[in-house]
Protein backbone atom coordinates (compact mmCIF):
# COMPACT_ATOMS: atom_id res chain seq x y z
CA UNK A 1 0.00 0.00 0.00
CA UNK A 2 1.17 3.91 -0.34
CA UNK A 3 -0.33 6.88 0.33
CA UNK A 4 -1.77 8.68 -2.47
CA UNK A 5 -0.95 12.19 -1.89
CA UNK A 6 -3.69 15.12 -1.56
CA UNK A 7 -4.09 18.77 -0.93
CA UNK A 8 -6.88 20.49 1.81
CA UNK A 9 -7.91 23.66 1.79
CA UNK A 10 -10.24 24.67 5.37
CA UNK A 11 -12.87 27.33 5.28
CA UNK A 12 -13.92 28.21 8.44
CA UNK A 13 -16.60 30.55 7.76
CA UNK A 14 -18.84 27.48 6.01
CA UNK A 15 -17.08 24.90 7.85
CA UNK A 16 -16.13 23.11 4.59
CA UNK A 17 -12.57 21.02 4.02
CA UNK A 18 -11.58 20.42 0.43
CA UNK A 19 -9.98 17.66 0.04
CA UNK A 20 -8.34 17.22 -3.78
CA UNK A 21 -6.35 14.20 -5.37
CA UNK A 22 -5.42 12.81 -8.90
CA UNK A 23 -4.80 9.02 -9.73
CA UNK A 24 -3.63 8.20 -13.10
CA UNK A 25 -5.18 11.82 -14.65
CA UNK A 26 -7.80 11.76 -13.03
CA UNK A 27 -8.98 14.63 -10.98
CA UNK A 28 -10.89 14.02 -7.54
CA UNK A 29 -12.64 16.44 -5.33
CA UNK A 30 -14.02 15.64 -1.77
CA UNK A 31 -15.85 18.54 -0.49
CA UNK A 32 -16.42 17.93 3.15
CA UNK A 33 -18.64 20.71 5.96
CA UNK A 34 -18.58 19.25 9.49
CA UNK A 35 -20.51 20.47 12.48
CA UNK A 36 -23.74 19.34 14.16
CA UNK A 37 -24.98 18.00 11.10
CA UNK A 38 -21.81 16.82 8.77
CA UNK A 39 -22.23 16.04 4.80
CA UNK A 40 -19.69 15.31 2.31
CA UNK A 41 -20.13 15.23 -1.84
CA UNK A 42 -17.39 13.46 -3.42
CA UNK A 43 -16.81 14.25 -7.67
CA UNK A 44 -14.87 13.02 -9.85
CA UNK A 45 -13.57 15.51 -12.49
CA UNK A 46 -16.44 17.78 -11.57
CA UNK A 47 -18.97 14.73 -12.18
CA UNK A 48 -20.45 13.82 -8.21
CA UNK A 49 -20.12 10.32 -7.66
CA UNK A 50 -22.06 10.27 -4.44
CA UNK A 51 -22.72 12.36 -1.37
CA UNK A 52 -23.63 11.76 1.69
CA UNK A 53 -27.20 11.38 1.55
CA UNK A 54 -26.55 8.35 -0.47
CA UNK A 55 -23.50 7.08 1.21
CA UNK A 56 -24.19 5.48 4.98
CA UNK A 57 -21.74 3.08 5.33
CA UNK A 58 -18.61 2.19 2.78
CA UNK A 59 -19.22 2.20 -0.73
CA UNK A 60 -17.47 1.80 -4.02
CA UNK A 61 -17.05 3.64 -7.38
CA UNK A 62 -15.66 2.32 -9.89
CA UNK A 63 -13.28 4.75 -12.74
CA UNK A 64 -12.15 3.68 -15.51
CA UNK A 65 -9.10 5.03 -16.85
CA UNK A 66 -6.23 4.67 -19.73
CA UNK A 67 -3.90 2.90 -17.11
CA UNK A 68 -6.20 0.76 -14.40
CA UNK A 69 -9.32 0.30 -13.41
CA UNK A 70 -9.73 2.22 -10.11
CA UNK A 71 -11.80 1.46 -7.04
CA UNK A 72 -12.47 4.24 -4.93
CA UNK A 73 -14.31 3.59 -1.38
CA UNK A 74 -15.84 6.61 0.30
CA UNK A 75 -17.41 6.55 4.28
CA UNK A 76 -18.09 9.25 6.60
CA UNK A 77 -17.75 9.13 10.01
CA UNK A 78 -19.67 10.86 12.70
CA UNK A 79 -20.50 10.18 16.06
CA UNK A 80 -21.19 13.09 19.16
CA UNK A 81 -19.78 10.56 21.49
CA UNK A 82 -16.71 9.89 19.39
CA UNK A 83 -14.11 11.58 21.77
CA UNK A 84 -14.85 9.01 24.97
CA UNK A 85 -13.50 6.04 22.43
CA UNK A 86 -10.67 8.17 21.00
CA UNK A 87 -12.33 8.21 17.41
CA UNK A 88 -12.37 11.15 15.18
CA UNK A 89 -15.20 12.41 12.86
CA UNK A 90 -14.83 13.16 9.21
CA UNK A 91 -14.59 11.39 5.87
CA UNK A 92 -12.05 8.61 4.89
CA UNK A 93 -10.87 7.95 1.02
CA UNK A 94 -9.17 4.86 -0.29
CA UNK A 95 -8.32 4.20 -4.42
CA UNK A 96 -7.55 -0.08 -4.49
CA UNK A 97 -7.15 0.09 -1.03
CA UNK A 98 -4.63 3.12 -0.56
CA UNK A 99 -5.40 5.49 1.80
CA UNK A 100 -5.78 9.17 0.25
CA UNK A 101 -3.52 11.59 2.52
CA UNK A 102 -5.22 13.58 4.96
CA UNK A 103 -8.55 11.71 5.38
CA UNK A 104 -9.54 8.79 8.18
CA UNK A 105 -8.11 6.35 5.67
CA UNK A 106 -4.63 7.59 6.27
CA UNK A 107 -3.01 6.73 9.38
CA UNK A 108 -0.67 9.84 9.59
CA UNK A 109 -4.46 11.57 10.78
CA UNK A 110 -4.56 9.30 13.88
CA UNK A 111 -1.17 9.18 14.76
CA UNK A 112 -0.95 13.26 14.78
CA UNK A 113 -3.83 12.83 16.77
CA UNK A 114 -1.75 11.68 19.61
CA UNK A 115 -1.03 14.85 20.50
CA UNK A 116 -4.26 15.80 21.75
CA UNK A 117 -4.01 13.07 24.29
CA UNK A 118 -1.16 14.70 25.82
CA UNK A 119 -2.27 18.32 25.55
CA UNK A 120 -5.73 16.22 27.61
CA UNK A 121 -2.96 14.88 29.96
CA UNK A 122 -0.97 18.14 30.53
CA UNK A 123 -4.29 20.39 31.46
CA UNK A 124 -5.67 17.41 33.76
CA UNK A 125 -1.93 17.20 35.90
CA UNK A 126 -1.36 21.15 35.76
CA UNK A 127 -4.99 21.28 37.37
CA UNK A 128 -4.04 18.26 39.66
CA UNK A 129 -0.68 19.89 40.78
CA UNK A 130 -2.09 23.61 41.26
CA UNK A 131 -4.65 22.42 43.50
CA UNK A 132 -2.90 19.68 45.44
CA UNK A 133 -0.19 22.73 46.01
CA UNK A 134 -2.97 25.26 47.64
CA UNK A 135 -5.12 22.31 49.59
CA UNK A 136 -1.34 21.86 51.39
CA UNK A 137 -0.44 25.01 52.02
CA UNK A 138 -3.92 25.88 53.15
CA UNK A 139 -3.64 23.34 55.39
CA UNK A 140 0.11 23.36 56.69
CA UNK A 141 1.51 26.97 55.73
CA UNK A 142 4.10 25.17 53.91
CA UNK A 143 5.63 25.76 50.61
CA UNK A 144 8.44 23.48 50.87
CA UNK A 145 5.92 21.06 52.07
CA UNK A 146 3.48 22.10 49.18
CA UNK A 147 5.76 21.70 46.66
CA UNK A 148 6.89 18.71 47.65
CA UNK A 149 3.96 16.74 47.68
CA UNK A 150 2.64 18.38 44.53
CA UNK A 151 5.89 17.30 42.42
CA UNK A 152 3.81 13.86 42.66
CA UNK A 153 1.73 15.30 39.88
CA UNK A 154 4.64 17.78 38.32
CA UNK A 155 6.94 15.39 37.36
CA UNK A 156 4.66 13.55 35.35
CA UNK A 157 3.25 16.77 33.74
CA UNK A 158 7.53 17.23 33.36
CA UNK A 159 7.76 14.32 31.68
CA UNK A 160 4.24 13.97 29.49
CA UNK A 161 6.31 17.93 27.79
CA UNK A 162 9.04 15.62 26.88
CA UNK A 163 7.40 12.81 24.80
CA UNK A 164 5.42 16.21 23.59
CA UNK A 165 8.80 17.64 22.32
CA UNK A 166 10.06 14.02 21.10
CA UNK A 167 6.84 13.18 19.64
CA UNK A 168 7.52 14.06 16.15
CA UNK A 169 11.05 11.61 15.78
CA UNK A 170 10.08 9.06 18.52
CA UNK A 171 6.61 8.71 17.85
CA UNK A 172 6.67 5.15 19.21
CA UNK A 173 8.21 5.47 22.17
CA UNK A 174 5.87 9.05 22.95
CA UNK A 175 2.51 7.15 22.34
CA UNK A 176 4.06 4.20 24.83
CA UNK A 177 5.12 6.73 27.14
CA UNK A 178 1.40 8.63 26.92
CA UNK A 179 -0.42 5.40 27.32
CA UNK A 180 1.56 4.54 30.20
CA UNK A 181 1.08 7.82 31.86
CA UNK A 182 -2.78 7.77 31.21
CA UNK A 183 -2.85 4.54 32.25
CA UNK A 184 -1.22 5.70 35.83
CA UNK A 185 -3.58 8.20 36.14
CA UNK A 186 -6.80 6.63 35.70
CA UNK A 187 -5.41 4.06 38.67
CA UNK A 188 -4.37 6.68 40.72
CA UNK A 189 -8.01 8.70 39.75
CA UNK A 190 -10.33 5.38 40.08
CA UNK A 191 -8.87 4.41 43.50
CA UNK A 192 -9.89 7.72 45.15
CA UNK A 193 -14.11 7.85 43.22
CA UNK A 194 -15.55 4.88 45.27
CA UNK A 195 -15.24 7.15 48.31
CA UNK A 196 -15.87 10.52 46.47
CA UNK A 197 -19.27 9.28 44.89
CA UNK A 198 -20.19 7.61 48.75
CA UNK A 199 -19.67 10.95 50.26
CA UNK A 200 -19.96 13.58 47.63
CA UNK A 201 -23.11 15.52 46.32
CA UNK A 202 -25.02 14.36 42.90
CA UNK A 203 -23.71 17.10 40.90
CA UNK A 204 -20.07 16.41 42.50
CA UNK A 205 -20.48 12.65 41.67
CA UNK A 206 -21.35 13.73 37.89
CA UNK A 207 -18.12 15.47 37.67
CA UNK A 208 -16.14 12.64 39.20
CA UNK A 209 -17.79 10.61 36.23
CA UNK A 210 -16.37 13.40 33.52
CA UNK A 211 -13.14 13.66 34.72
CA UNK A 212 -13.13 9.63 34.62
CA UNK A 213 -14.33 9.42 31.40
CA UNK A 214 -11.76 12.60 29.95
CA UNK A 215 -9.05 9.66 31.08
CA UNK A 216 -10.70 6.88 29.26
CA UNK A 217 -11.07 9.15 26.40
CA UNK A 218 -7.10 9.98 26.33
CA UNK A 219 -6.19 5.95 26.33
CA UNK A 220 -8.12 5.50 23.55
CA UNK A 221 -6.56 8.70 21.51
CA UNK A 222 -3.41 7.11 22.16
CA UNK A 223 -4.52 3.53 21.63
CA UNK A 224 -5.61 4.07 17.81
CA UNK A 225 -2.86 6.11 17.83
CA UNK A 226 -0.70 3.82 18.14
CA UNK A 227 -2.30 1.02 16.02
CA UNK A 228 -1.86 3.69 13.40
CA UNK A 229 1.43 3.60 14.06
CA UNK A 230 1.94 0.23 13.72
CA UNK A 231 -0.27 0.00 10.44
CA UNK A 232 2.00 3.01 9.10
CA UNK A 233 5.24 1.06 9.50
CA UNK A 234 3.64 -1.75 7.80
CA UNK A 235 2.71 0.19 5.23
CA UNK A 236 6.63 1.62 4.60
CA UNK A 237 8.34 -1.79 4.36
Amino acid sequence: MKIINSTTNKDKKTNLITYSFNVNNERFTANYVYGKKPRFDFFHNDTLLGSSDQIKNKSEFTVNTDYETLTITVWQEYNVYSMYIGKLNGIGIEVNKNPVQHTLADPEVYINNGRSGFLIILIILAIKSIFTYYQIFTEYSSHILSLYISAIYFVPLLIALFFVYIYKHWTKISIIGGMIISILEFVDYGLGLPESLRTGSGSNAAMMLFWIALRVCVLFIFYNAFKAKIKSNTMKK
